[in-house]
C-alpha cells in the first residue's frame, strides 16, 4: 500500500525473523518465576548488526534507504501527536515502539504509516492519555492521505484503517513482548537538572539555578523529538541518549558540569557519550538527500571530542 503523502512535513512545537542478537538475549534472558513467560531484552544492539543484518535488510532493503522510511514514520507519529493534542512523551514513546517493531519485521511486509499510527495508539495506551480508536484512525488516515478533508466514519478508508490498526496492536505487541513502556527521557533530564515549581522559600539563588536547568531542559525537549527520528534509541541507553542531550544543550548556552555529574545522575561515561554523538551524526548523514523538511543534520550543534570533554569542569557536585 502507497500513501499519498510519504513526504509530508514535520510539525515541531507468519514466523517472527529477528536479529542474531534479540533472539540470543531472548533465549538467555530471565522470567518472572510463576508469573508469566515473558522474556526480557534490552534492545540494544552494535551498530554493524543494525547496519547489516536487520529484517529488512534481509528483504533487500539498503541501509539507507531503511533510515530514510524509519525518519518518515517519526515524522507521521509527531505530526499525528500534534493533531490530537499529544504530548511528546507519547510521541517519543510511539517513536521508540516503532524503532523496536522494525528489529522484528521488515518494512515490505508492513508500511512505515500504519505501524507508526499503530505504535501511536498502543502509546496513548501506555502512557494513560487515552484517545479513542476512532479519533486516532481518523486522525492517522487523513493525515497519511495528505489531504485535509474529514474522514468519514462510513468510508473505506476509514474502516481498511481501523481493521489494520486493530489486527497490527496484537502483532506489535507481541513483537514488543508488551513492552511499552520505556525509560522516559522527560523524567529522567527533568530528575537530573532537579527541576522544580518555584515556591515562595525558595531563595534568589535557587531560582536562578532553576530557571538555568529548566533554559536547558527546553533544548532538550527539542533535542529528543529530533533524535527520536533516527533509531538511535537501538544503539544506546536512554540514560546515555539523555547526558548527550544535556551536554549539546549546555555548549548551545556555554554551561558546564561537573566531571561526576554524568556518571552519578545518568549511570554514563564521557565516552559512550561522544561514541553516541558520532553515531547520531553518522544516521543523519542518510537522510540529507531528503526534502529539508526531513534532515536533522543541520540541527545538531556540531561538538569535537574536545567540545565535550571541555563542558566538564571537574568542580563541584551537581550545580542544580
Amino acid at each position: 500500500m502507497s500513501y499519498q503523502n510519504e513526504n509530508v512535513a514535520p510539525s515541531f512545537s507468519g514466523k517472527k525473523v529477528v536479529p542474531q542478537k534479540l533472539a540470543e538475549a531472548t533465549e538467555k534472558s530471565d522470567y518472572w518465576e510463576e508469573v508469566i513467560d515473558i522474556p526480557q531484552t534490552s534492545w540494544i544492539f552494535d551498530f554493524e548488526e543494525f547496519e547489516n543484518n536487520t529484517p529488512s535488510r534481509k528483504k533487500g532493503i539498503s541501509f539507507t534507504d531503511e533510515i530514510t522510511k524509519r525518519v518518515k514514520g517519526i515524522t507521521f507519529i509527531f505530526n499525528c501527536c500534534k493533531q490530537l493534542r499529544l504530548s511528546r512523551s507519547v510521541g517519543l514513546t510511539a517513536a521508540t515502539c516503532f524503532h523496536r517493531f522494525y528489529m522484528c519485521d521488515d518494512l515490505m511486509k508492513y508500511h512505515y504509516f500504519e505501524v507508526a499510527g499503530t505504535a501511536l495508539f498502543v502509546a496513548c495506551k501506555s502512557e494513560e492519555c487515552r484517545r479513542s480508536l476512532k479519533d486516532v484512525v481518523k486522525v492517522c488516515a487523513r493525515v497519511a492521505s495528505g489531504k485535509p478533508d474529514v474522514i468519514d466514519e462510513e468510508s473505506k478508508v476509514y474502516w481498511r484503517w481501523k481493521d489494520l490498526m486493530v489486527k497490527l496492536e496484537e502483532t506489535m505487541l507481541f513483537h514488543l513482548n508488551f513492552e511499552v513502556t520505556p525509560l522516559n527521557q522527560y523524567k529522567l533530564s527533568m530528575d537530573a537538572l532537579k527541576i522544580m515549581d518555584i515556591v515562595e522559600e525558595q531563595n534568589s539563588i535557587s531560582q536562578e539555578l532553576n530557571e538555568k536547568a529548566k533554559k536547558l531542559f527546553g533544548h532538550c525537549t527539542y533535542l529528543f523529538e529530533l533524535f527520536a527520528r533516527i533509531p538511535i534509541c537501538l544503539l544506546y541507553s536512554t540514560n546515555c541518549i539523555c547526558a548527550l542531550v544535556l551536554v549539546l544543550a549546555c555548549k548551545k548556552f556555554d554551561e558546564s558540569l561537573p566531571t561526576e555529574f554524568i556518571r552519578k545522575e545518568f549511570d554514563t561515561s564521557v565516552e559512550d557519550i561522544i561514541k553516541c554523538y558520532d553515531s547520531v551524526m553518522l544516521l543523519s548523514l542518510e537522510v540529507e538527500s531528503l526534502d529539508k523538511y526531513f534532515r536533522i543534520l543541520q540541527f545538531i550543534p556540531r561538538a569535537t571530542k574536545d567540545d565535550i570533554n571541555e563542558i566538564f569542569t571537574g568542580k563541584g557536585e551537581n550545580p542544580f
